[in-house]
């Protein structure tokens, strides 16, 4: 699998007007995670959000660098 080639899928399909602001939020959170390791299966993911696991999501934040203020915003963001 090529890893960039998923995440920029996953970047265009955000991108689109179409998408409600929860579903763009998933989206991102899922692009953080798939950065990472893109085995996880969205469901995962998805748990994890509704159950608003920031530890979770800390846990694959923490391996990369770049998008701490993405990252930050989206952590901040969990419980609205």
């Amino acid at each position: 699998m090529n890893k960039k080639k998923l995440i920029d899928a996953v970047e265009n399909i955000s991108g689109q007007a179409h998408r409600s602001s929860e579903e763009q939020f998933f989206i991102r959170m899922l692009r953080q995670v798939w950065q990472i390791d893109w085995s996880v299966p969205p469901a995962e993911v998805w748990r994890n959000l509704i159950n608003r696991n920031q530890d979770y999501f800390l846990s694959f934040m923490e391996l990369d660098d770049g998008d701490e203020i993405e990252e930050k915003w989206l952590l901040d963001n969990m419980d609205q």
